[in-house]
């Protein structure tokens, strides 16, 4: 009867009987041959890192622990052959573990489940399954949403659907503002507006999502997924570099004045208009307008009580308005109408629609405001 040689001796396995026992059972088949994989690992330690790394990962909850095993044996194999230096035993354990994470994560995907939220579907799932991937389409949510898009347009004011409709065929507000014949800034203003009212009704009745980027002209729109994937890879930069500047939130860069809030209120409050301040400080008179908006609120939040503005001189000419007092006052308290919002819709400035909700609260038009 022949002898195994001494070489064929040192690489053979165990009896099964031999392979180490866990209480979840054994995770993987033992290697008939215990023979050299690469940088002087075996497949017998490939696959104890593989049980390790399967039984220590605590964040793939409902995982079965044999698949965790085969799916970390399987990356630490590819990983052993593809490295061109011995890697370190921790190393191997987490590229098991990363494995099994991108495992578990795909198989949530397929299941419409939300990888950062347990129990919570996908957002996108249902979508994609009832429409795209679906035996025959439904027109139900293609209808419900004409019919939703229809009502709400209805309720928009007509300077609203105006700025909408000339933004959607010029495809930027520079060219919208041109065709209306009006200022940019005041277009964006209506615009700003239209939107948010817009997006309130769209989603009455539910929670509103957080929004997926700013305003992008036609030539730059991206849909929802690219903007995902763009936002993944600037925050791999920005953790790569530390030196990298801190992402854009939206919109452009906050202009400064060169004073304070403070400072451009008591300004402001002692007699200098917004088109002197706008002049001295070289911005618009929106922006001055902001930040006199932004200085109250600061002024309000320490406790201090909000003056009332000084009356209108003798002599001077009152700014004609296409709507009463009592109006301009109704929407401000009641719809809760900002300044800034019915100064834009009505061309004139803020401390004017300020001055004639003052007249209207008067005690000599009381019975305007009725």
């Amino acid at each position: 009867m022949n002898q195994p040689s001494h070489a064929a001796a040192h690489h053979e396995s165990p009896a099964p009987s031999a392979a180490p026992h866990h209480e979840d059972g054994p995770l993987l088949p033992w290697p008939e041959l215990d023979d050299l994989v690469a940088h002087d690992y075996t497949h017998t330690q490939v696959n104890r890192f593989a049980a390790y790394a399967a039984r220590s990962c605590r964040w793939v909850e409902g995982m079965d622990m044999t698949d965790r095993a085969q799916a970390a044996r399987a990356a630490i194999l590819e990983h052993l052959y593809t490295a061109e230096r011995r890697p370190e035993i921790a190393e191997l354990i987490r590229t098991g573990w990363q494995a099994m994470k991108d495992e578990w994560r795909r198989d949530r995907q397929v299941h419409g489940l939300n990888s950062k939220t347990a129990g919570e579907p996908a957002a996108a799932h249902q979508a994609y399954w009832t429409t795209v991937a679906a035996p025959s389409a439904s027109p139900e949510d293609l209808v419900v949403d004409r019919l939703a898009f229809q009502q709400i347009w209805r309720t928009l004011t007509p300077l609203a659907r105006q700025a909408l409709a000339a933004v959607a065929e010029h495809g930027t507000i520079a060219k919208a503002a041109a065709e209306l014949g009006i200022e940019a800034q005041l277009l964006t203003s209506r615009l700003t507006r239209a939107r948010r009212l817009f997006r309130k009704l769209w989603h009455e009745g539910e929670t509103m999502p957080a929004r997926w980027g700013c305003d992008r002209d036609g030539t730059r729109h991206q849909n929802a997924m690219y903007l995902l994937r763009e936002r993944t890879r600037n925050r791999r930069a920005r953790q790569a570099d530390p030196d990298r500047p801190p992402p854009r939130t939206g919109g452009p860069p906050r202009k400064s004045l060169g004073i304070s809030l403070a400072e451009l209120l008591h300004r402001f409050e002692a007699g200098t208009t917004l088109h002197q301040l706008s002049t001295q400080l070289g911005v618009g008179v929106y922006v001055i307008s902001d930040r006199l908006d932004q200085a109250r609120r600061d002024r309000d939040a320490n406790g201090a009580a909000y003056p009332t503005p000084p009356a209108r001189r003798p002599g001077t000419r009152r700014v004609p308005l296409p709507v009463t007092d009592a109006e301009l006052a109704r929407r401000h308290h009641h719809e809760q109408t900002s300044l800034n919002t019915l100064a834009a819709e009505y061309a004139t400035s803020p401390q004017t629609i300020r001055r004639r909700i003052n007249t209207a609260r008067s005690p000599q038009n009381a019975n305007a405001r009725i």
